[in-house]
This record gives C-alpha cells, sequence and structure tokens, in this order.
C-alpha cells in the first residue's frame, strides 16, 4: 500500500510540474539567450551535422550538444519538419521534462536521507514549485537540463552508499552505477564538467566527516564512464576542428565566467550565500534549519536499518550538506556571478529544508512539542510570507491592463486564489502539529498562484519589445538581401529572420554601403551618426526599455541620411 501511495504522488508531482512549465511556453517569446541553442538545433536539422553545433553561421562550440540535441528531438517529436524553424514551445520542452524531473530527484533524495516519505513528498512539491523551477523551466537556456543532470547523478551517487542488506546490494549498486554514469555524461554534454565535480567533491567531504572514508570510490567507474561519453564527443570535434581544444581551454579558463584566480577577498563578499535565496523563494525560510539541524542533532545516532525505522542515514544528509556548501565556496573565488550557477544544487536544498525544517511536523511516531521550536517558528514565517507574497502578486494581475491581455475573469481568479490560500495557511499554522493535507493545500495554492504569475507578470516589457521590433524590422529587410548588426546583439534577429545576421563595425558598414548593394542594418540609435546615407525603416521608441534601436535599409535608392 506505501508504495503504491508513493508511486502515487510521484506521478501527481511529476505531471504537475510539467503542466506548470507548460503555462506560458508557447506564447513566451524567447529572448536572445534562448534563441542561440534553438538556431543550433535548427543548423542540426538541416545540415545533418549533429556532432559540431553551428548558428548563425559560425560554430558553437562554447556549449556542448545536449540542449541543441533534446530541442531538435522535440522539435521533430512536435511533428516539425527540417525545414521549419524551432518553436518557442520545442525550445522550452526539454528544460519543462528537466523541471519535473528536478523535483522528482528532491523527492528522492529525501527519501534516501530521512526514509519517510511525507517529507519526501513535501521536498518535491518544494523544489517543483520554487521560483528557480518555475523561472528556468519556462527557459530554452540549458540550465534546467544541465541541473536535472546533476540531480540525478548526486541521487544515484547516494544510492551507491546508502547501507543496504545483502541481497539487494549487487543489482542495486549497477543500476545506480550505471545511472550516475548517464546522469554525469548528460552533465557533462550539457554544461561541463565544473557543477558535477563540485557536487560530488562536497558528498565525498560529508561522508568522511562521518567517517566512512573510502565508500566514495564507488563512484569511480562511474565517473570514468561518463567523462568516456563526453571524450567521444570531444574526439569527433576534434577530427572536424583540430583547434577545438585550444578554443575550449580559452572558453573555460581564460574567460571571465570560467576563470578561478581571484582573491581570497571574494569569499567574503557572500554572493552565492544569498544570491542562492532567491532559486528556492517563498521557501527559503526553511534554509536556516537544513543548514543548523544536520549539525545539531548529535544525540540522534544512526540506526539505519534495512526496514527504515530509523529517520535515515545522517552520514547522508551530511553528503547533502556538503553538496551544497562546496559549490557555494569554490564558485566564491569564479569572476562569475550568476544565480543559476547554484541551481544543480537546489534538490538538495529543497530536500533538507523540507527534511530538517517541517519533517518533525509530519514523521509518524515523532510528535514534539513543536510552539516555540525553530522549525515551528520558520512555519509561521513561511505561513506570512506565503500570505504576503500571494496578496501581492494578485494585486499586480488584478491591476495590469487589458492592453496586456490580463483578462476579468483572471484577475477575479487571482483574487479568489488568495483567498483560498489565505485560509488554508491560517488553519495549517493555528494547528499545534502540522497534517499533511494542510501542508500540501497550502502548497497546491501557491502552485496554481505561482503558474499565473509566471506566466502573466514575470516576463518583462522589455523582452516583448526587443520581439515585436524583430518581426517588424524583418518585413523591411530587402529580398533578396542581407542583414547585418551594429552595435546590437544578432542573435534574435537571425532567429525572427531565419537567415545569418553578421557583425559589423563603422568601417564596414560605410564600405558596405559604398558597395551600392541594397541591404539591411539593424543598428544602435545612440551611434547611429552614420557616415554614409541610409533610409530608417522603422525605430523603436528613444525611451525604449531594450535602449533604441534602428533598421536602417541601404542601396541605390536611398540618400536620405537618418
Amino acid at each position: 500500500m506505501r508504495q503504491r501511495v508513493w508511486a502515487t504522488w510521484v506521478a501527481a508531482i511529476f505531471v504537475g510540474t510539467l503542466l506548470l512549465g507548460l503555462l506560458g511556453s508557447a506564447s513566451l517569446p524567447l529572448d536572445s539567450h534562448e534563441v542561440r541553442p534553438a538556431l543550433a538545433a535548427s543548423g542540426m536539422l538541416r545540415t545533418g551535422d549533429w556532432i559540431v553545433p553551428r548558428a548563425n553561421g559560425d560554430l558553437r562550440l562554447e556549449k556542448p550538444p545536449m540542449g541543441p540535441w533534446l530541442m531538435a528531438i522535440s522539435h521533430r517529436a512536435l511533428g516539425g519538419s527540417d525545414d521549419e524553424r524551432i518553436g518557442a514551445l520545442a525550445a522550452r520542452l526539454p528544460s519543462i521534462f528537466a523541471a519535473a524531473g528536478l523535483a522528482l530527484c528532491a523527492m528522492g533524495l529525501c527519501r534516501v536521507a530521512y526514509i519517510e516519505m511525507r517529507s519526501a513528498v513535501v521536498a518535491g512539491v518544494v523544489t517543483g514549485v520554487s521560483v528557480g523551477s518555475l523561472q528556468f523551466s519556462h527557459s530554452a537556456r540549458p540550465e534546467m537540463v544541465y541541473a536535472f543532470f546533476c540531480a540525478l547523478m548526486l541521487l544515484s551517487a547516494l544510492m551507491l552508499v546508502q547501507p543496504r542488506s545483502e541481497k539487494q546490494r549487487w543489482g542495486t549498486l549497477i543500476i545506480c552505477a550505471i545511472g550516475m554514469s548517464i546522469a554525469l555524461a548528460g552533465a557533462l554534454l550539457t554544461k561541463g564538467p565544473f557543477l558535477p565535480l563540485m557536487l560530488l567533491l562536497g558528498a565525498a567531504i560529508g561522508l568522511i566527516i562521518r567517517g566512512r572514508r573510502f565508500v566514495a570510490l564507488r563512484w569511480l567507474p562511474s565517473i570514468v564512464l561518463g567523462f568516456s561519453g563526453l571524450g567521444l564527443w570531444v574526439w569527433l570535434v576534434t577530427q572536424h576542428m583540430p583547434d577545438a581544444l585550444e578554443y575550449w581551454r580559452h572558453e573555460m579558463f581564460d574567460r571571465t565566467g570560467g576563470a578561478s584566480g581571484g582573491s581570497w577577498t571574494r569569499l567574503f563578499e557572500g554572493y552565492y550565500l544569498y544570491a542562492t535565496l532567491p532559486l528556492i523563494a517563498p521557501w527559503f525560510v526553511l534554509i536556516p534549519a537544513g543548514v543548523i539541524n544536520p549539525w545539531k542533532r548529535e544525540v540522534e545516532e544512526d540506526e539505519q536499518s534495512a526496514s527504515g525505522s530509523a529517520i535515515g542515514d545522517r552520514s547522508l544528509r551530511m553528503a547533502l550538506w556538503w553538496s551544497v556548501a562546496m559549490p557555494m565556496f569554490l564558485l566564491s573565488f569564479s569572476d562569475g556571478r550568476h544565480t543559476y550557477y547554484m541551481l544543480p544544487a537546489l534538490v538538495a536544498i529543497g530536500a533538507l529544508g523540507a527534511g530538517e525544517g517541517i519533517g518533525d511536523f509530519l514523521r509518524p511516531g515523532r510528535k514534539p512539542e513543536v510552539r516555540g521550536s525553530l522549525a515551528h517558528r520558520l512555519i509561521t514565517i513561511h505561513g506570512a510570507i506565503f500570505v504576503t507574497l500571494a496578496i501581492g502578486l494578485a494585486v499586480a494581475v488584478i491591476l495590469m491592463s487589458s492592453e496586456r491581455g490580463v483578462s476579468a475573469a483572471e484577475r477575479w481568479a487571482a483574487l479568489a486564489l488568495v483567498l483560498v490560500g489565505g485560509a488554508f495557511s491560517v488553519a495549517a499554522l493555528w494547528r499545534h502539529t502540522l497534517g499533511l493535507r494542510w501542508v500540501m493545500l497550502a502548497l497546491s495554492c501557491w502552485c496554481v498562484l505561482a503558474s499565473a504569475a509566471i506566466s502573466r507578470i514575470a516576463w518583462s516589457v522589455k523582452r516583448h519589445q526587443r520581439w515585436e521590433f524583430a518581426e517588424q524590422a524583418t518585413a523591411f529587410i530587402p529580398s533578396p538581401g542581407r542583414l547585418v548588426a551594429r552595435g546590437v546583439d544578432p542573435w534574435l534577429f537571425a532567429y525572427v529572420s531565419d537567415q545569418v545576421v553578421g557583425r559589423v563595425n563603422d568601417e564596414e558598414l560605410a564600405a558596405m554601403a559604398q558597395e551600392g548593394a541594397e541591404f539591411a542594418a539593424i543598428i544602435s540609435v545612440p551611434r547611429a551618426d552614420l557616415p554614409v546615407a541610409g533610409r530608417v525603416a522603422i525605430q523603436t521608441p528613444p525611451d525604449s526599455e531594450d535602449g533604441a534601436m534602428a533598421l536602417v535599409v541601404y542601396g541605390p535608392a536611398t540618400s536620405a541620411p537618418p
């Protein structure tokens, strides 16, 4: 019966997270970062070259090909032809499924470390409807796919070192080892080795601290196999491009995003201590318990047994703790400062927060006096924040004008969700102990409300302005004609126009105009003191959020300066 209940929760959380990711993903325009892997996927479908990614006429080797591979597969699965442009839904579908898988990985990590099913269910929901999951499941960038592969690798790694009976041992070990190698290879082929190695190093330190010094050696075969998958792709690429290794060395160590030779003062800036919080919002009030309790509960012995009568193996919980701390520590020395670097650690944060923060409320047979405890105070704060955020989001939806596409029915629905969600939260907070049904009702209300907000509010006006300008500008491109960009990111225009958009400087633009050929140029208006004649076909307003841009058409018939 417990297995059936567990399977039901797994299916419900997977489908629910999947639906959240699908909401708004087809209608939201791609931004200039999302179109890059989409263009690479389109190039793979049209040329048949699945080894060396190409986009906008250039090689795209700064990222491994897993993202474009999955986009191309999604495009074909949705019935698209090889000559069609990769649509927004096909581009984001890998991230949507990865977000659903990320929630399941959080459930698995909490189940492995804490045994109790109810805490694992909360971990899955908390992770699935966190701001980080909602934001990056609606993005075609490879961050969510990378996070999923890293999380699956960490889950498989902890299952490899989980104590179990001899009759369960070898079959489970083989399955976990294969899963770890596949997940590691997927992560390496999505964004590279840095975060997976940081997670494994942190988990190994946690095991060593708990006296399990050599158990992490079980990971070595999977690590070797995982890197073999990356090595095979690297070898295939070098057959086409002998200079690829030097290019990758420059990308990983010379550019700011991967540089790691920073001073110790960066560590005291604490960037990733506060930058990680938005990823788990609005559940970040659970983090203190997840941070403190694994070190505080010294009186609890590791009584893990095959029957699962204990509350889990504390060495695994310590491995989770260090798998969060180690990326924070090592990334602090990098010149790169991006919140999404910590996205692969979101599952460990969710598992620790659920298992330590509210696990005592939900765990059968453990009914402590919770009033005044750290966990009770955190839950109370969370309830207040939940209601505040719900009201704020609902007010934003209600006050949005009809021009933004929000109907009166949606505004009233948002108000109803606030009332219902607030009522459930208050009902849960007034109880001495929290029943799972109250927690799940409150989380479900936030889930529905956040899904409405993520599809209507979170997307900035800037993105829509940029997309609308790109579509309008494409209509003025001479046919046949060439499109270039000066002082403007060309990727979005290459995607919308479905042609190569080259970058040019002032001298190159002047030379092209003097040749007399008809072409169009996307330029940044503040730099538009053009040295040659041209005709402004379309221009964004001077007060545009993205900065004023203009499409200037050049050719024999153009003589008026812009």
